[in-house]
């Protein structure tokens, strides 16, 4: 799998990556660390922890990650529990509700790092 058909594999958006860094060696580095980050796992933690303000930060890291590589697919499922967490400490957090919208990020994250992994240099 080349650069391009990975990022239409994930949805995400390669004209738009490339139009900013316009080196496919230097985006496919990032692509490849991103499996490295840990604002997923950090998220996941967080939410089991009930911990809403970090889990806010770990989707918002997560969300911005995603923005940086083009990455519309995990833009879109990442920017609705972002918005949801947002101000959690001013209301009250649906537990299920969060999860729920978990689960639509993990199916698309875990897509990705599938993908990463068949890129091929």
């Amino acid at each position: 799998m080349n650069l391009q058909e990975f990022y239409d594999f994930i949805g995400g958006d390669f004209k738009d990556m490339m139009s900013r860094i316009n080196n496919e060696s230097l985006v496919l580095r990032f692509v490849k660390k991103f499996v490295d980050d840990q604002s997923f796992s950090d998220l996941k933690k967080s939410l089991e922890e009930k911990d809403f303000k970090k889990a806010f930060v770990a989707v918002h890291t997560l969300k911005g990650l995603a923005l940086n590589l083009s990455y519309t697919s995990l833009v879109e499922v990442s920017s609705k529990l972002t918005e949801y967490l947002r101000n959690s400490d001013t209301k009250v957090i649906e537990v299920d509700k969060a999860l729920s919208m978990l689960e639509d990020i993990e199916v698309v994250y875990k897509k990705i790092v599938l993908a990463t992994h068949e890129i091929v240099n």
